[in-house]
């Protein structure tokens, strides 16, 4: 999806940057910029009409323990915090709307490093669990 592409090609390593430099970016500025390459997204490589491609809701970054998971949260000013960041990006392409959130862990805790295993445990099993055709009350 677009949204995937613009978290890969431009959010993250927008992201990646900010922690290895150490650099005071807020995390309404760092919507902003991710918001520009939304509405142009040749600016992150790709090749589309910008009369297909609209935006969801305002590029969503978060970080410092205090979370709003709604897609319609709003950023703050406060610089990003290098610990737990949240990002999410929505895109619609014609009639496709497409949602991607990636939460990024800056040296985590043991405790956050076993919630992420039990939660990665508990993904894969879920994904295990589907079967083409099965309802989905089974």
């Amino acid at each position: 999806s677009y949204s995937a592409h613009v978290v890969q090609k431009f959010l993250q390593p927008q992201v990646e940057a900010i922690i290895d430099e150490e650099k005071k970016v807020s995390h309404s500025k760092l919507a902003d910029k991710t918001e520009e390459v939304c509405m142009d997204l040749s600016k992150a490589g790709l090749k589309v009409k910008p009369d297909t491609v609209d935006i969801c809701y305002v590029p969503i970054i978060q970080s410092g323990g205090t979370y709003d998971l709604r897609p319609g949260a709003a950023n703050t000013d406060d610089p990003i915090h290098y610990g737990v960041i949240l990002c999410s990006v929505g895109l619609r392409y014609k009639s496709y709307c497409s949602n991607v959130a990636r939460t990024y862990m800056v040296d985590p805790t043991p405790q956050q490093k076993e919630i992420y295993v039990a939660l990665l445990s508990a993904q894969k099993a879920a994904i295990a669990a589907l079967v083409e055709g099965a309802p989905l009350s089974a």
